[in-house]
């Protein structure tokens, strides 16, 4: 708290100090680069944080520069009324915008929302009677109660106070439940899922966000120039938005901030230049064209932007080294888990039954009348050749495919009438055959992802910053602490997820799943890519899982000495049908799964020569 009170010192010394020191040519330069930097900020929650591009965005600010402007002269609302009435029309639109979104990304979404913003500017063109058509609307300079804020150092001092406010949302915003959210649907939309984010709720609340920050911008940039004409904002501006963020880099409120002022101040800045060098060009004159120079340049030797630049500079010179293997223990050079009692309380197992379920992709028959369960506190091995239908099982478990027919129930729950993120909340957690970890968020954001439905915190709280919402995360956060010690994971808590080995991705993949509380834990091959020595850490960590957390698993594993002496049971498909099933030692005898998987009777120490492929979508 004492750290916010002096930053937020520091910024008001600097606004006042500005705003009485520089001329007003300098001050209005100053408030356009706060109002593109309130932009900025809107789009880069949408774009760089939930992953959604926009080029259109500049149709949201000329909505709400016609907003403020038909709320003061037609209605004769005040200021401090019209502008977050503006904002909040905008985020209604965005909602609405962000529906049908769901449906596209990439380019396809970049086309949809380029269209939204030339409709926009060909609808207030067109409908004069509100608009005023081609000559715009005047707008008087706002004012607060009797005071009329005409001047620019008062604007100038109101624009950066909305920018440092709406600044600090954004930040709050990011560093709560909501800015992981939007992050891992960006990175990993089946594993964000799975952890129980809801797809549609957070894309469209990032539009919705994003386009209230436009608005905000949009009004008070109708305030500042003083009128507002449908060729104010166009697709020029929209791209203006997109090069700050690419400039100052993306994902980042200072980043958004640093590119819209910088391209701002060097866009006035070089005004006039090309016409006292008497040089002009049929696209305008030099200054365009040294504008685009500076893009380029920025986009070949900048790809992380101006404030990734600053940011990694500083923490060369304070990072901290941490060996490759600081999420294992050892003694004497050999490598053992730190088992102790669970971290949480312990849940009582579910039971898990499959019934009669099949899955055919085209002409392949995935899944024929699969039928098992798995029954509380029990772990049963799901084993076969590649291409036998185990990941696919999982997938329908976890409803990212329907089945062509069967059932599957969970506790008594249909799991076939619910949606991906909702499975979690039912108890269910799981793993991937390929590691499914967040890369842009640390180990601990990791798993406090993994705690997303748990988290009880409401947007307004965190923009606010009230104090439940800080109370919210930090039970959250010691939770988390709580995994990542029980698996020694704790010196790695804030090294970003990217940047670790890949055993080590493997566990943090683990914790993540364990954080949820699960009462049936889905592991997809989770020894695939380990040494013997961490294969040997992950059985133990597993028995001591199912002791401490009282949760089922049900494991894909090609490894049989680790599926042998872990599971109660054994499950073995081929070409997507039951061929056996049994313990461990019916099936390690059963003649059909020797023939089709196994290859001799199995013996402790011997893999099969089927699993040396340990590659597929099976």
């Amino acid at each position: 708290m004492a750290r916010r009170i002096a930053l937020g010192g520091l910024l008001a010394g600097i606004l006042v100090a500005t705003a009485f020191g520089l001329p007003s040519y300098f001050l209005y330069v100053l408030s356009l680069a706060g109002i593109w930097a309130i932009a900025a900020i809107g789009l880069d929650l949408l774009t760089g944080v939930a992953g959604q591009i926009s080029i259109g965005h500049a149709g949201f600010m000329a909505i709400g520069a016609y907003g403020v402007a038909l709320l003061n002269l037609r209605l004769g609302v005040p200021f401090w009324l019209a502008l977050p009435v503006a904002g909040l029309l905008n985020a209604g639109i965005g909602l609405g915008l962000g529906l049908p979104a769901l449906r596209l990304s990439g380019p396809y979404l970049a086309i949809a929302t380029l269209g939204f913003g030339v409709a926009v500017v060909e609808i207030l063109r067109r409908w004069e009677s509100l608009t005023g058509g081609f000559m715009g609307l005047k707008v008087p300079p706002p004012a607060l109660g009797p005071w009329s804020l005409h001047s620019d150092a008062a604007q100038y001092l109101l624009i950066g106070i909305v920018l440092i406010l709406l600044a600090g949302v954004a930040r709050r915003l990011l560093q709560s439940p909501f800015g992981r959210a939007w992050i891992a649907l960006r990175d990993r939309e089946a594993a964000a899922q799975a952890a129980g984010i809801s797809l549609a709720r957070y894309r469209t609340l990032a539009f919705a966000i994003s386009a209230f920050y436009a608005g905000i911008a949009g009004g008070l940039l109708a305030y500042r120039v003083g009128r507002v004409d449908p060729d104010g904002l166009t697709l020029v501006h929209s791209i203006f938005l997109v090069s700050a963020l690419i400039i100052g880099g993306l994902a980042s409120v200072p980043g958004a901030v640093l590119g819209a002022v910088s391209l701002t101040v060097l866009f006035h800045a070089l005004g006039g230049l090309g016409t006292a060098l008497g040089w002009r060009t049929e696209a305008g004159d030099l200054r365009h064209v040294l504008y685009g120079v500076f893009l380029i340049l920025a986009a070949m030797f900048l790809p992380g932007g101006l404030w990734r630049l600053l940011w990694s500079g500083w923490n060369r010179r304070t990072r901290r080294w941490i060996p490759a293997s600081a999420s294992l223990t050892s003694e004497g050079g050999k490598v053992h888990a730190r088992i102790g009692r669970g971290p949480m309380e312990a849940q009582k197992g579910g039971r898990l039954e499959i019934i009669g379920v099949s899955k055919c992709f085209g002409g392949l028959q995935a899944l024929d009348r699969v039928s098992f369960a798995v029954e509380p506190g029990e772990i049963v091995g799901l084993i076969g050749p590649n291409g036998a239908g185990k990941t696919t099982l999982l997938n329908l478990i976890s409803r990212f495919y329907d089945p062509d027919a069967g059932a599957i129930r969970f506790e008594g729950h249909d799991l076939l009438s619910r949606r991906p993120h909702e499975i979690v909340t039912l108890g269910i957690a799981r793993t991937f055959q390929n590691v499914e970890i967040f890369p842009a968020l640390t180990v601990l954001e990791n798993l406090l992802v993994g705690q997303h439905p748990q988290a009880r915190v409401g947007l307004l709280a965190v923009a606010v910053g009230w104090p439940s919402a800080r109370w919210e995360e930090a039970r959250l956060r010691e939770q988390a602490w709580e995994i990542l010690e029980w698996l020694g994971l704790s010196a790695l808590a804030d090294r970003p997820a990217g940047s670790l080995a890949f055993g080590q991705r493997k566990w943090v993949e683990l914790g993540r799943a364990l954080v949820a509380r699960p009462r049936l834990l889905l592991l997809d091959e989770p020894a695939a890519g380990l040494h013997p020595a961490e294969r040997h850490v992950l059985r133990e960590r597993l028995r001591e899982i199912r002791e401490s957390f009282g949760c089922s698993i049900l494991l894909i594993e090609h490894d049989m000495n680790l599926v042998m002496g872990l599971c109660d049971r054994i499950v073995v498909l081929n070409f997507g049908r039951v061929i056996a099933q049994g313990t461990p030692a019916e099936v390690a005898e059963n003649p059909l799964v020797i023939e089709a998987y196994l290859g001799k009777p199995w013996e402790r120490n011997h893999q099969p020569a089927a699993l040396s492929h340990e590659e597929g979508w099976g």
